[in-house]
């Protein structure tokens, strides 16, 4: 079977597998999520992080943003043509949806400059496998970036459903440093 073929199957059975979660336990697990992103380390001694807005069915960490704005600096992905650029997290009331794909972007904040300075980045994705490869939603958005950001921890953030044994990848997909679930 063509990888492409194995990554839709992937794509189409977590789908089916979050379709049976409640929103209720959705809530409870992305907020035990948030609270295992706090204990990490680089979070810990991190000042700036890349995070993202949630969109419907991901770990959504939006109210632990909010939370980490506070004392950290949280920049948010605004989709720029086939890539992503990273805007500095003021409020939620900052965002908008009136994009491509309806997640919340930053509309004012400042644009990050310097990538070497970033320390953690949370990835979201569909799927991630026991070594740390990550399946997306197919756009390619984080495997083309995440190589700039040299410095940075790259953590997936995922539901425990969305850890499998192996995902099919390809040269381009990258691999998760460490993937909380």
């Amino acid at each position: 079977m063509d990888i492409i073929v194995q990554k839709k199957n992937i794509r189409r059975k977590i789908k089916d597998i979050k379709s049976l979660a409640s929103e209720k336990y959705l809530q409870i697990m992305s907020d035990a999520i948030a609270l295992s992103v706090e204990q990490l380390t680089q979070f810990a001694r991190g000042k700036n992080i890349i995070a993202y807005w949630a969109m419907p069915g991901e770990v959504n960490l939006n109210k632990a943003i909010v939370r980490w704005s506070a004392d950290k600096n949280i920049y948010l992905p605004v989709v720029n043509g086939e890539t992503l650029i990273f805007k500095k997290f003021r409020s939620a009331a900052d965002l908008s949806s009136d994009n491509k794909y309806g997640i919340g972007e930053p509309t004012d904040g400042e644009t990050l400059a310097e990538t070497s300075e970033i320390d953690l980045i949370l990835v979201p994705g569909i799927a991630f496998d026991n070594s740390g490869y990550r399946l997306g939603r197919g756009g390619g958005y984080y495997d083309r970036i995440l190589d700039s950001f040299p410095n940075a921890f790259k953590c997936g953030i995922a539901f425990p459903f969305q850890i499998i044994d192996s995902i099919p990848v390809e040269p381009h997909d990258k691999k998760m440093d460490f993937v909380v679930y």
